[in-house]
C-alpha cells in the first residue's frame, strides 16, 4: 500500500474509533477494526486506562446516548513501514453524569500495521476548550 493509501486507512481508523463507542447494538469498531488488544489510552488526567475500562467508561450509566466525536483537522500522519504517528483536533460533544459537555482537544495516536491492518496502540488526548477558544496552533 501506498503512502498516500496508508495514510487513507489511518484517518478511517482514527475516525471510526470517535465513532465506536455507541451505545446502540452492534456497534463495536473500537474493539474489532480500530485498536489492539493492547491499547492504552491516556486521559487529560495523565493516567492511563486500558480497552476494556476506557469501552466500559464509555458504556457505563454515567455517560449518555448523545455522544460524538468529529476530526477537525488532521495535524500531523508520519508513515513509517509498519508504525505511524497521527495528531488530530476534534470536537467532542457528550453529556456525563446529567452534565453536557462540548470541548475541542488534540489527540495523538501511535498505530501499528499488522497483517496489513493499522490498529491503534497508544492514544493520548488533551484537555478539552471551548469551541470558541483560539485554534490549537504548532502543528
Amino acid at each position: 500500500m501506498s503512502a498516500g493509501g496508508d495514510e487513507d486507512a489511518i484517518k478511517d481508523v482514527v475516525t471510526n474509533f470517535f465513532k465506536g463507542f455507541s451505545k446502540d447494538p452492534g456497534i463495536d469498531y473500537s474493539t474489532k477494526f480500530t485498536v489492539g488488544d493492547e491499547m492504552r489510552f491516556v486521559r487529560p488526567t495523565g493516567n492511563p486506562i486500558g480497552m476494556l475500562g476506557f469501552k466500559a467508561m464509555f458504556q457505563s450509566e454515567a455517560m449518555g446516548d448523545d455522544a460524538t466525536n468529529d476530526v477537525w483537522d488532521w495535524n500531523k500522519i508520519h508513515v513509517g513501514t509498519d508504525s505511524a504517528l497521527c495528531c488530530v483536533t476534534h470536537h467532542a460533544t457528550f453529556t456525563y453524569e446529567g452534565t453536557p459537555n462540548e470541548d475541542v482537544a488534540v489527540s495523538s495516536f501511535y498505530l501499528t500495521k499488522a497483517e496489513g491492518d493499522w490498529k491503534i496502540l497508544w492514544a493520548q488526548r488533551s484537555t478539552g476548550r471551548p469551541p470558541t477558544d483560539a485554534k490549537p496552533e504548532g502543528f
